[in-house]
C-alpha cells in the first residue's frame, strides 16, 4: 500500500512522512478509527514508507525489494497480530501465525474492509 493509493488525508499522510523524514518515528503507533476506514491502509502505507530502499519525497518507491515485500504483506521486519479463536481446523495452539495466509488474503482483498 502506498501513499498515493489513499485518497484524502493529506494532514495526516504530512505528518506521518515528516517523522520518517526527521528520523523520529515512533516505536509504536496506534491508527484508531471506524470500520472501513483508511486507518489500515494509512498505517501499510507508513510501514511501506518506512521499509522502502527508495522513498521519494511522498512515497514509497514501490518498486525496491523492500516495497514488493510489503505489497504481499510478507516483508520480515514487519507482523501482523491479531485476536484469533479457535476453529475446526485451529483447535489449539491458537496463535494469529496461523491465520496469516488468510489474513494476507483479507487485507490484500480491500485494506478498508468493514
Amino acid at each position: 500500500m502506498h501513499f498515493s493509493q489513499i485518497k484524502g488525508h493529506q494532514e495526516t499522510k504530512a505528518l506521518l512522512i515528516n517523522s520518517v523524514r526527521q528520523n523520529h518515528v515512533a516505536h509504536a503507533q496506534l491508527f484508531l478509527g471506524q470500520e472501513g476506514s483508511a486507518n489500515l491502509a494509512m498505517a501499510l502505507a507508513y510501514a511501506t514508507y518506512i521499509n522502502c530502499e527508495d522513498r521519494q519525497a511522498d512515497d514509497s518507491c514501490g518498486t525496491c525489494n523492500s516495497c514488493v515485500k510489503m505489497n504481499k504483506l510478507v516483508h520480515p521486519d514487519f507482523n501482523f497480530v491479531m485476536p484469533v479463536t479457535s476453529t475446526k481446523s485451529v483447535t489449539k495452539d491458537v496463535l494469529s501465525q496461523k491465520f496469516l495466509t488468510e489474513w494476507r488474503e483479507f487485507v490484500l482483498a480491500n485494506p478498508y474492509q468493514g
